[in-house]
Protein backbone atom coordinates (compact mmCIF):
# COMPACT_ATOMS: atom_id res chain seq x y z
CA UNK A 1 0.00 0.00 0.00
CA UNK A 2 1.20 3.48 -0.98
CA UNK A 3 2.42 5.42 1.74
CA UNK A 4 0.85 8.97 2.25
CA UNK A 5 1.13 12.02 4.44
CA UNK A 6 -2.27 12.42 6.52
CA UNK A 7 -3.22 14.48 9.97
CA UNK A 8 -3.05 12.39 13.24
CA UNK A 9 -5.54 14.06 15.40
CA UNK A 10 -4.29 14.61 19.50
CA UNK A 11 -7.93 13.40 20.54
CA UNK A 12 -6.88 12.61 23.86
CA UNK A 13 -4.90 15.52 25.38
CA UNK A 14 -2.36 13.27 27.71
CA UNK A 15 0.42 16.51 28.17
CA UNK A 16 0.70 20.00 28.42
CA UNK A 17 1.20 21.22 25.46
CA UNK A 18 1.14 24.41 26.09
CA UNK A 19 4.21 23.80 28.75
CA UNK A 20 5.59 22.23 25.85
CA UNK A 21 5.41 25.04 23.00
CA UNK A 22 6.88 27.72 25.73
CA UNK A 23 9.75 25.80 26.04
CA UNK A 24 10.26 25.01 22.52
CA UNK A 25 10.32 29.16 21.84
CA UNK A 26 12.33 29.50 25.04
CA UNK A 27 15.10 26.66 23.43
CA UNK A 28 14.77 28.84 20.12
CA UNK A 29 15.34 31.95 22.27
CA UNK A 30 18.51 30.37 24.32
CA UNK A 31 19.70 29.11 20.56
CA UNK A 32 20.08 32.92 18.76
CA UNK A 33 20.62 34.61 22.12
CA UNK A 34 23.00 32.58 24.04
CA UNK A 35 21.51 33.40 27.24
CA UNK A 36 20.32 30.19 29.06
CA UNK A 37 17.01 30.14 31.33
CA UNK A 38 17.86 30.77 34.72
CA UNK A 39 14.05 31.44 35.85
CA UNK A 40 14.46 34.51 37.15
CA UNK A 41 12.70 37.97 36.18
CA UNK A 42 15.32 39.22 34.29
CA UNK A 43 15.35 36.30 32.46
CA UNK A 44 11.79 36.12 31.53
CA UNK A 45 11.81 40.14 30.98
CA UNK A 46 14.36 39.18 27.94
CA UNK A 47 12.24 36.33 27.06
CA UNK A 48 9.16 38.38 26.70
CA UNK A 49 11.04 41.08 24.63
CA UNK A 50 12.57 39.03 21.88
CA UNK A 51 8.99 37.23 21.58
CA UNK A 52 7.71 40.61 20.68
CA UNK A 53 10.60 41.75 18.57
CA UNK A 54 9.92 37.91 16.95
CA UNK A 55 6.22 38.60 16.09
CA UNK A 56 7.40 42.14 14.12
CA UNK A 57 10.18 40.19 12.01
CA UNK A 58 7.45 37.75 11.19
CA UNK A 59 5.55 40.50 9.53
CA UNK A 60 7.97 41.59 7.16
CA UNK A 61 8.54 37.65 6.20
CA UNK A 62 5.02 37.72 5.56
CA UNK A 63 6.16 40.46 3.25
CA UNK A 64 8.11 38.43 1.35
CA UNK A 65 6.33 35.80 1.07
CA UNK A 66 4.32 37.65 -0.71
CA UNK A 67 6.41 39.37 -2.76
CA UNK A 68 8.04 36.08 -4.08
CA UNK A 69 3.62 35.67 -4.89
CA UNK A 70 3.57 32.75 -3.22
CA UNK A 71 -0.15 31.71 -2.50
CA UNK A 72 -0.09 30.71 1.55
CA UNK A 73 -3.47 32.22 2.15
CA UNK A 74 -5.57 29.51 0.90
CA UNK A 75 -7.67 26.99 2.48
CA UNK A 76 -5.80 24.61 0.29
CA UNK A 77 -2.84 25.22 2.35
CA UNK A 78 -1.55 24.04 5.73
CA UNK A 79 0.78 25.60 8.52
CA UNK A 80 2.21 22.94 10.38
CA UNK A 81 3.56 23.01 14.13
CA UNK A 82 3.34 26.69 15.19
CA UNK A 83 1.44 28.38 18.02
CA UNK A 84 -0.15 31.74 18.96
CA UNK A 85 3.13 33.74 18.78
CA UNK A 86 5.08 32.70 15.52
CA UNK A 87 2.12 31.52 13.20
CA UNK A 88 1.84 33.41 9.64
CA UNK A 89 -1.63 31.31 9.43
CA UNK A 90 -3.13 33.28 12.21
CA UNK A 91 -2.55 36.39 10.44
CA UNK A 92 -5.09 35.62 7.49
CA UNK A 93 -8.17 34.22 7.45
CA UNK A 94 -8.00 30.90 5.18
CA UNK A 95 -4.79 29.18 5.73
CA UNK A 96 -5.73 25.98 7.96
CA UNK A 97 -3.38 25.18 10.94
CA UNK A 98 -2.32 21.59 11.93
CA UNK A 99 -0.60 21.54 15.25
CA UNK A 100 -0.48 20.24 18.69
CA UNK A 101 -0.68 23.62 20.10
CA UNK A 102 -3.37 25.53 19.72
CA UNK A 103 -3.80 26.93 23.03
CA UNK A 104 -4.60 30.58 22.77
CA UNK A 105 -6.53 29.99 19.32
CA UNK A 106 -9.96 30.73 18.29
CA UNK A 107 -11.04 27.41 17.58
CA UNK A 108 -12.38 26.55 14.42
CA UNK A 109 -12.95 23.18 13.53
CA UNK A 110 -12.33 23.22 10.23
CA UNK A 111 -9.60 25.44 10.23
CA UNK A 112 -7.62 24.95 13.63
CA UNK A 113 -6.87 21.13 13.94
CA UNK A 114 -5.00 20.18 17.37
CA UNK A 115 -2.64 17.37 15.54
CA UNK A 116 0.58 16.19 14.12
CA UNK A 117 1.48 15.13 9.95
CA UNK A 118 2.27 11.15 9.93
CA UNK A 119 3.84 9.54 7.15
CA UNK A 120 2.23 5.71 6.33
CA UNK A 121 0.48 3.44 4.73
CA UNK A 122 -2.88 4.81 4.86
CA UNK A 123 -5.86 4.01 2.43
CA UNK A 124 -7.46 7.11 2.06
CA UNK A 125 -5.87 10.54 2.70
CA UNK A 126 -7.87 12.70 4.77
CA UNK A 127 -6.80 15.99 3.56
CA UNK A 128 -7.95 18.21 1.30
CA UNK A 129 -4.31 20.32 0.60
CA UNK A 130 -1.77 21.13 -1.82
CA UNK A 131 0.62 23.14 0.19
CA UNK A 132 2.11 22.55 3.23
CA UNK A 133 3.92 25.25 4.73
CA UNK A 134 6.18 26.21 7.93
CA UNK A 135 8.83 28.44 9.13
CA UNK A 136 11.69 28.67 11.91
CA UNK A 137 10.70 24.81 12.92
CA UNK A 138 12.02 23.57 16.39
CA UNK A 139 13.83 20.90 15.18
CA UNK A 140 15.18 21.11 11.37
CA UNK A 141 13.07 20.19 8.06
CA UNK A 142 13.08 16.87 8.22
CA UNK A 143 10.88 14.69 6.07
CA UNK A 144 9.84 17.98 4.06
CA UNK A 145 11.75 16.91 1.08
CA UNK A 146 9.27 13.42 1.66
CA UNK A 147 6.30 15.57 1.88
CA UNK A 148 7.36 17.69 -1.30
CA UNK A 149 6.97 14.39 -2.88
CA UNK A 150 3.38 14.85 -3.49
CA UNK A 151 2.52 18.23 -2.01
CA UNK A 152 3.55 21.91 -2.69
CA UNK A 153 5.89 23.18 0.53
CA UNK A 154 6.79 26.77 1.36
CA UNK A 155 9.33 26.56 4.37
CA UNK A 156 11.23 29.45 5.75
CA UNK A 157 13.64 30.78 8.38
CA UNK A 158 14.10 34.45 9.73
CA UNK A 159 15.59 35.92 12.61
CA UNK A 160 18.12 38.50 13.50
CA UNK A 161 21.83 38.67 11.16
CA UNK A 162 23.85 38.51 14.86
CA UNK A 163 21.59 35.60 15.87
CA UNK A 164 23.98 32.71 17.17
CA UNK A 165 22.20 30.31 15.44
CA UNK A 166 21.53 32.41 12.01
CA UNK A 167 24.39 30.15 10.27
CA UNK A 168 22.76 26.62 11.22
CA UNK A 169 19.45 27.79 10.19
CA UNK A 170 20.39 28.58 7.25
CA UNK A 171 22.70 25.81 6.55
CA UNK A 172 19.38 23.35 7.56
CA UNK A 173 17.26 25.18 4.85
CA UNK A 174 19.94 24.50 1.93
CA UNK A 175 20.17 21.52 3.09
CA UNK A 176 16.38 20.62 2.28
CA UNK A 177 16.59 22.95 -0.84
CA UNK A 178 19.42 20.13 -2.03
CA UNK A 179 17.00 17.21 -1.65
CA UNK A 180 13.98 18.22 -3.37
CA UNK A 181 12.61 16.47 -6.26
CA UNK A 182 10.59 19.33 -8.12
CA UNK A 183 11.37 22.73 -9.16
CA UNK A 184 11.41 25.74 -6.23
CA UNK A 185 12.30 29.26 -6.15
CA UNK A 186 14.14 30.97 -3.31
CA UNK A 187 14.22 34.24 -1.71
CA UNK A 188 17.07 35.49 0.69
CA UNK A 189 16.13 39.37 1.71
CA UNK A 190 18.34 41.13 4.64
CA UNK A 191 16.59 44.38 5.55
CA UNK A 192 18.93 46.11 8.11
CA UNK A 193 19.63 43.66 10.77
CA UNK A 194 17.17 41.14 10.28
CA UNK A 195 17.15 38.32 7.67
CA UNK A 196 14.40 36.48 5.84
CA UNK A 197 15.40 33.12 3.49
CA UNK A 198 12.49 31.12 1.71
CA UNK A 199 11.98 28.32 -0.42
CA UNK A 200 9.17 27.22 -2.04
CA UNK A 201 8.13 24.66 -4.92
CA UNK A 202 6.08 25.23 -7.39
CA UNK A 203 2.24 23.56 -7.31
CA UNK A 204 2.99 21.93 -11.12
CA UNK A 205 4.91 19.05 -10.92
CA UNK A 206 7.21 18.47 -13.74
Amino acid sequence: MEKDIYVQRKRKITKDYRLEYVNKLIEQFENATGIKNSNTIGFVREFVEWLGERRNILDDYIEVLDYMDLDYNSSLTAEIGKGMNDSVALKNNNTKIITPYTYGMKKNKNRIIQGELVYREKPNNNLNIDTFMTQNPYKNFTGWNRINDKYQIIAGVYGKTFDRDRTKKIKMLKELKENLLYPYKEEYVRVKDSYYYVVATRKKKL
